[in-house]
This record gives C-alpha cells, structure tokens and sequence, in this order.
C-alpha cells in the first residue's frame, strides 16, 4: 500500500467516523493509524542494526550476464517490509558510473553486464526500509560495496622477435622461487631424489652429510622489458579505455606464454608494477591492472615514473596510450602502441575496431 492511497483511507474512515459515529468504527481508525506508525518507530529505532549484503561472482566476462544478489540482515526479528535501494554501478576503467533503483523484500537477484572490461564497482547509493505494510519508510545508514573483475576478450598476439636477454655474468638477480639454467648461483639446496640430474649433485657436502645433496640452478630475472599503460589522458572513451586494456592483457599474455619475462607497470595516483616472470604470476597482473582507476595526478606517466623510480635503464619498452606522449621513456627500444591517431618513428597506430589486426604480431629492434 503506498502513502497516499493509505492517507486516502484515513480520511474516508474519518469521515465515515463523524456521520456515523460508532465504537468499532473509531477502533478500527485508531488501529489503522497506529498500527503503521508503530512499526515505523520500531524500525526507526533500531535502523543501526540493519545492514544490506550484495554477493555476487567476483570475475565475469565482457557482455556475459551475471547475478547479483542483495541481501537484508537484521540483528533483530523485526519483520519489513519492502526495501527500496538506489545501487550506484561503476567501471573504474571507463569511468562510466550509472545508477538503479530496485526493490525487493527480504532478498532478490538482479542480471547485470558489463560492455567493458575493467573492474564494476557496486554500491549502495541510498537504502530504505519500508514498515511491515509497506507505508512509511525509514532510511537506514548502511553502506555495502562489491566488486566484479571484467575480464577482456583477449586475441593472439604473435611475438615474431625474441628480445635481448640480460647476459647472465651481468646479471644479479634471480627469481626466488623459479629453477632456471644458471649453474653458477643456486636456488635451492636439497636432498636428491631419482631422476635429478648427477651434474647438480653437490659431491663435498653429499659426502659431509653422508648422504645425497642437489643444488638447483637460479633462474635470471629479465629487467630488460616493461609493458608500460599510460593512463592520463582525461578524455579518451569508455571504448578506447576498453581496447587499450585488451590490448594489453592480449600483448601480456602472448609474453608469458612464450616465457618472456617482462614488467608491467601504469600509472594512476601513483606507479604500480607487477614483475611477471611466468605464466603463473600473470593472473594477479592482469586482475590488478583492470581494477586500476584513471590517473587524477595531472602529470604523465613517463613524467610520474621517472620522479619515483628514477632513471635507470629501461631497455624496451612498450609503451601503451590513448594520447602520442612527447617523450615516452628515455630508450631507444621503445615502441609506442596508440590507440587513436598519430604517426612518427616507432609509433604504431590502432584503433578499437582493427586492434586485432594491427597487433596480431609485434616485432621489436
């Protein structure tokens, strides 16, 4: 019942009252008046004690339904009505932010989707909870927020050049938990087991230990590649957000697969880098990179990484955008990927609509 038709009846009834009055006619008055109020003072009191819970998948894909569920929970045994919600949506890629009102009682399920990768943010925008007859409502001062990863739609990348590796007399540092082929530092020492290998057997301390001891071979980190996603650019398009991170989820991607080691880094507040040494690592990257947020420091990526990091040498880098940067990286070996219009040596040019084409192979100097 909504407010008014329930203020229509109170008036009729009242009138009713005054041309015949009767006792059962006044109670019934005095019981549909109070019997509302009550509840909403009840559940005026105790509105501290409500919460709302939304669940829902934590990962999805582009353009696939998902459900979410809300959920009204109480620490008491009052009875509601209905609930009336505004849930607020946002892509922290796209930044697109949209808002619905739904209603249900007690608990619902919602499809939702999204046409763009990144990371949804949901949240309650403004809850109230009505009286058990649905008339005066009370709003409640709870706060609930769930976030489902987009994942992209990912296409073959084909790496036709296989970069310079860091020799390995140059290099000092090695993947903590990754056996590689440098047998001049060891990972690991432990005990043999068949089928390791005899040229890894540490024969002075098998036979101090007077039993069978193997060193496992360090695996060198590859510093020389860098992924890097420029997001400064204000006024690129929920479309160009979405190709810029298919592209980079597809480009990182390929490298794993190929077992290239590589950094992936981006700029928002401030910089974020992921080392991806194998396949293995690329998920945490990739889920970490689509709940990023565009960069509100009005400064460029190439600009923010160099105060913070400093100058060293980068080697190649990949360097992905929405905007032709001045001056990417100080490095000779970076190629610039933009997506939107531009030219110049090493730049490479592409759009939402030919992405899969352009980058289908990337070759490197």
């Amino acid at each position: 019942m909504s407010i008014l038709l329930w203020l229509l009846c109170v008036v009729a009834m009242a009138v009713a009252l005054l041309m015949i009055p009767h006792p059962a006619l006044l109670a019934a008055l005095v019981l549909f008046v109070a019997a509302p109020v009550v509840c909403w003072l009840i559940l005026l009191l105790i509105r501290s004690k409500v919460r709302i819970r939304l669940t829902a998948p934590g990962v999805a894909g582009k353009n696939k339904p998902f459900t979410l569920r809300t959920q009204l929970e109480s620490e008491t045994r009052m009875p509601f009505g209905k609930t009336v919600m505004w849930l607020e949506l946002t892509n922290a890629v796209t930044g697109e932010t949209q808002k619905k009102r739904i209603v249900f009682r007690g608990s619902g399920e919602w499809t939702l989707q999204s046409a763009y990768c990144g990371c949804i943010e949901c949240r309650t925008a403004g809850v109230w909870c009505y009286d058990l007859f649905g008339i005066l409502p009370v709003k409640i001062p709870c706060k609930a927020k769930k976030r489902i990863v987009i994942m992209p739609d990912t296409f073959p990348v084909e790496i036709q050049t296989v970069l310079t590796r860091s020799d390995l007399d140059d290099c000092t540092e090695y993947a903590p938990d990754q056996k590689g082929s440098d047998r001049t530092e060891t990972m690991q020492i432990r005990d043999y087991v068949p089928g390791d290998p005899l040229q890894q057997i540490h024969w002075k301390l098998s036979t101090k230990l007077d039993r069978l001891i193997v060193r496992d071979p360090a695996q060198p980190v590859d510093r020389e590649l860098m992924v890097f996603l420029e997001q400064t650019d204000d006024n690129r398009s929920p479309e160009t957000a979405d190709a810029l991170l298919e592209a980079v989820v597809s480009v990182c991607q390929a490298l794993a697969e190929a077992n290239q080691p590589f950094r992936l880094a981006w700029n928002e507040d401030v910089i974020h880098i992921f080392d991806v040494s194998n396949s293995e690592a690329l998920p945490e990257a990739v889920s970490a990179i689509l709940k990023s947020r565009r960069s509100l420091v009005q400064i460029c990526g190439t600009e923010l990484y160099q105060k913070t990091k400093g100058d060293t040498d980068m080697g190649a880098v990949l360097y992905f955008c929405s905007a032709q940067p001045d001056d990417p990286f100080p490095s000779a070996r970076t190629q610039v990927y933009l997506c939107g219009d531009g030219n110049g040596e090493n730049v490479t040019a592409f759009t939402p609509q030919n992405m899969t084409d352009v980058l289908s192979g990337l070759t490197w100097s």
